[in-house]
């Protein structure tokens, strides 16, 4: 809104990180059962903590591929560590209710966004009205032109949601990277059962 993107431009903007989900979780499938999940998904994790970081200094002066780009750097952290952490999740369950366990972690993630949701969308509305008191208080209007006054108090508002948004993204990253050492302790274990229909074909092929 405030960059005055349409909204298919603001749609474009989000194409890049749909594309680096889509890569960097093939990725990362290729690296579960070559390197401990618990590392991988904690390096997706801090490197998702660092870009998040780096939107905390959102400015209305970011260019189009500024943006995009660096939402497509956070999706390549947080899709590579989507298969490793799904098969930690699925490894200790018996083979004929993995789908019950994905089924599960889906639930759970639906849950938590929408909770996180909530919880960021208040931690933004409280950041905007503190932000807005702070530079209202700290700031001198010397003029009487009703034009001038209502430009000025544009101004404000788009730099209180700026500020919002940056503290918002700081404490996403907060919680990205406490995650990410969480992570470290996650452990899986390699599946040693196999299909049902296997196990007859064995037990037959030794009788």
């Amino acid at each position: 809104m405030y960059l005055g993107y349409s909204v298919t431009k603001s749609g474009y903007v989000f194409i890049p990180m749909a594309f680096g989900m889509m890569m960097f979780a093939q990725i990362g499938g290729r690296l579960v059962g070559r390197f401990p999940g618990n590392y991988i998904i904690a390096l997706g994790m801090f490197w998702a903590a660092f870009i998040m970081f780096l939107f905390s200094g959102l400015d209305i002066k970011w260019s189009f591929w500024h943006i995009s780009g660096l939402l497509f750097l956070l999706a390549a952290g947080l899709g590579a560590g989507l298969p490793a952490l799904t098969q930690a999740a699925t490894s200790r369950v018996p083979l004929q209710e993995v789908g019950q366990a994905s089924s599960v972690l889906a639930l759970a993630r639906n849950i938590a966004g929408a909770f996180g949701t909530a919880i960021f969308a208040t931690i933004l509305t409280n950041s905007v009205y503190t932000n807005l008191i702070n530079i209202q208080r700290y700031s001198a209007v010397n003029t009487t032109v009703a034009s001038t006054l209502q430009t000025v108090a544009g101004l404000m508002e788009v730099k209180a949601n700026i500020a919002a948004y940056g503290t918002v993204f700081t404490v996403a990253s907060v919680i990205t990277f406490i995650g990410g050492c969480a992570a470290l302790f996650v452990t899986d274990q390699k599946r040693t059962d196999v299909p049902l229909g296997h196990v007859e074909e064995k037990q037959a092929i030794e009788l």
